[in-house]
């Protein structure tokens, strides 16, 4: 990669240029790079904020995380055995740095929570790629395939599309925290004094594992590829060891307070759940959908013609035959690890292959193949540069289209379904369970998730955070499961649900669930008490006479209702 990139800085070097102008003009193209960085931050927060800010409420996700920091004040900053979340019986495993953070600026500034968890997503996701960038360049060195990886990760799909919701509040924060401690954990094995790097990425490691256990254990996996291999000799292997495991013990003193107090309240039920079901990377593998994930190599989230991941496959074949492994096994472990978050951990691989494949081997080809026997003329050189434009441009295109792929679940709850959400929270019974019609699977059920938050009544089908209780996720993703299914005809598909799990009420977001929506319809069972796009029906136990005294004489009249 250094020779090809040397080989083009004498291409642009003209023989005539005095030594002190050339020192001049390689002092200029530093400030070029990083005016770079700055630009790609810029580009980074653009293309984020154009999906954050609209709504002007979490994208997505978000309700649980809203709840524990909310839990969080109410228990005055203590550390709560439970969450008071939906039905108040998920333990608070959950590692709360984020929430603590959140709880914090909701009290110490302006925003209020909801806005806490709106917003603080879009900060930690640019410095995500601020990170990147950091780790990217002890890793690429050549200064424009830096640029160009920083500009591959700000813009491809996966790099954001998890971070910047309700729920990035955790995800991004944690990959922020790995991603400087596995940089800070490279620059401890190269250091003469390598104490002071090593402690901070103790730190740092120990920061991620109180963030998100899924991230920090992928952290946790990849460090040892990046402190041991390659080594020099048997002296250097064992001091490198010893490097990982003070790093390795350090962070196992950050931690553990928090585990020891956790484990002496649950015991270890809540992490054995949570491996399981994605709350860690640990115990979750499968290999058929490993070597499924292997040979598919397309997890950018790119809604048209995947760029970024073939030039990443392009740039791995590249760095395997030039004997540089590192990053294409980076991969590969992602990737194998099997995690929830994997397409957005793989894409920081990616995004540095891809670039090592623009820089080393499209870019050269492009000019030897323009030049003749008078070498590269400058109107070939702005060809070359007029491809790499309008690759840039088809990738903002890319970034920006919110119609396919994971894109399309950045959206927010509309005004309709959270004032139908307070309206319930005003005029249904305290101890009311609801049953949420869901529009999206569990991991994208935006409605399902922030009705327990915003409605404060218990969802019977709320899947999130039941990970941590043992049996609870796949009983609760079944039921969500089921109730999406429902279709009118024979049989009583909701009463087999109210068998298993006891509802008052229904309630159907905002274009959504047609299906739904005329099952209930020709259902005499239930009715209509709210309806404003949101629909919320109570199931009542007798049929409904018109004009007459029924179930329904203590509920408001139709002007208080609406």
């Amino acid at each position: 990669m250094q020779a090809a990139a040397a080989s083009v800085a004498v291409q642009d070097e003209p023989e005539t240029l005095s030594e002190a102008i050339w020192e001049r003009m390689r002092a200029l193209r530093r400030i070029a790079a990083g005016v770079g960085v700055l630009e790609i931050l810029a580009m980074a927060l653009a293309v984020r904020a154009l999906y954050v800010l609209p709504g002007g409420f979490a994208l997505n996700d978000g309700g649980l995380f809203y709840v524990f920091a909310r839990d969080i004040q109410h228990a005055g900053y203590a550390l709560p055995s439970f969450s008071s979340y939906n039905d108040g019986s998920i333990p608070f495993a959950y590692p709360p740095l984020a929430f603590y953070l959140a709880a914090a600026l909701d009290d110490l500034t302006p925003l209020s929570l909801a806005d806490v968890i709106w917003l603080l997503p879009l900060v930690e996701s640019v410095a995500v790629v601020g990170a990147f960038y950091l780790l990217a360049k002890s890793l690429l060195r050549d200064r424009w395939t830096l640029v160009m990886a920083g500009l591959a990760f700000a813009l491809v799909p996966r790099s954001f599309i998890w971070l910047i919701m309700g729920g990035g509040l955790t995800r991004a924060l944690a990959l922020t925290l790995s991603l400087v401690a596995i940089h800070q954990a490279r620059a401890a094995v190269h250091a003469e004094r390598p104490a002071w790097p090593a402690a901070r990425a103790a730190v740092l490691l120990g920061l991620s594992v109180l963030t998100t256990l899924e991230t920090a254990s992928w952290a946790a996996v990849s460090l040892p590829l990046f402190m041991l291999f390659p080594f020099s000799d048997r002296r250097d292997l064992l001091r490198r060891v010893g490097i990982l495991v003070t790093i390795g013990l350090g962070a196992l003193a950050v931690t553990m307070p928090w585990a020891a107090l956790v484990i002496a309240r649950h015991g270890l039920d809540p992490f054995l759940a949570a491996r399981e079901f994605g709350g860690t990377a640990i115990g979750q593998a499968d290999l058929g959908v490993m070597w499924s994930d292997l040979i598919n190599p397309l997890h950018t989230g790119e809604p048209f013609f995947p760029l970024i991941a073939a030039l990443g496959l392009l740039g791995t074949i590249y760095a395997l035959v030039r004997g540089d492994w590192l990053l294409p096994v980076w991969w590969i472990l992602t990737v194998g690890m099997g995690t929830r978050a994997f397409p957005t951990l793989a894409a920081i691989p990616t995004a540095m292959l891809a670039a090592i494949a623009a820089r080393d081997v499209i870019a050269p080809a492009l000019l030897r193949a323009s030049s003749g026997a008078g070498g590269v003329s400058r109107p070939q050189k702005l060809a070359v540069a007029a491809v790499g434009f309008f690759a840039f441009a088809f990738l903002v295109g890319a970034s920006l289209d919110d119609t396919r792929g994971d894109q399309r679940y950045l959206r927010p709850l509309s005004g309709d379904e959270m004032q139908a959400m307070q309206w319930i929270a005003d005029n249904t019974p305290a101890d009311a369970n609801f049953l949420v019609i869901s529009r999206n699977g569990w991991y994208a059920d935006r409605d399902g998730e922030w009705f327990p938050a915003l409605a404060q009544r218990n969802n019977v089908a709320t899947v999130q955070g039941y990970e941590w209780v043992r049996g609870e996720f796949e009983r609760r993703l079944d039921l969500q499961t089921r109730a999406q299914m429902c279709l009118p005809g024979p049989g009583n598909c909701l009463g087999e649900i109210l068998n298993e799990a006891a509802f008052d009420y229904v309630y159907v977001p905002e274009h959504c669930c047609d299906t739904m929506r005329q099952l209930l319809e020709n259902e005499w069972r239930y009715v209509v008490i709210y309806d404003n796009g949101a629909t919320v029906l109570q199931r009542v136990n007798g049929p409904v006479r018109p004009g007459g005294t029924n179930a329904y004489s203590s509920l408001p009249d139709e002007s208080e209702m609406h």
